[in-house]
């Protein structure tokens, strides 16, 4: 099985949100925060597959599942809205497994991130090897979404997907 670097997952992760962002501004499609999470992964990221690239099967996606916490902190896992493992069926243990790509949702409130952000910046730090993403899908008033790639600890400026 070929391994893939962070930036590998880049290309998929940003054209899945792009076409949400389409979406979203085009139908003023309505729901909550976590039915924005399963139709970004149902519908739009779900298109990216290929067997070839990194998102090679929809067994590698996980919603609100638990993943290793950075050292020193009081549980040992917490749970994500979403990620992709690096193969299919891979899971938080044991203890130790590695992420592809770890994704924090929020639903317009973009200010809400900055801990979602603080959490990936140092797990991507320790874990060069997985791409973090903060997204905010806006709904109301504005239909869209704005999200931070984050790469080996470092935060890139805010991209509105287009």
């Amino acid at each position: 099985m070929k391994s893939f670097a962070a930036v590998d997952w880049l290309g998929p992760v940003e054209r899945s949100l792009a076409k949400l962002h389409t979406f979203l501004v085009s139908r003023h499609w309505q729901g909550r925060g976590n039915a924005i999470v399963n139709l970004y992964a149902h519908e739009f990221l779900t298109a990216e597959p290929d067997v070839e690239g990194p998102l090679r099967s929809l067994a590698q996606l996980g919603i609100e599942v638990a993943v290793p916490q950075p050292p020193n902190r009081t549980r040992r896992h917490v749970r994500k809205d979403q990620v992709i493992w690096p193969a299919s069926l891979m899971t938080a243990w044991p203890h130790g497994q590695l992420l592809a790509v770890v994704m924090e949702w929020k639903r317009d409130a973009p200010s809400a991130c900055a801990k979602d952000i603080a959490w990936l910046t140092e797990f991507t730090r320790l874990h060069p090897q997985t791409l973090g993403v903060s997204a905010c899908a806006s709904i109301s008033p504005l239909h869209g979404v704005r999200y931070r790639v984050l790469l080996a600890g470092q935060v890139t400026a805010t991209t509105f997907a287009r």
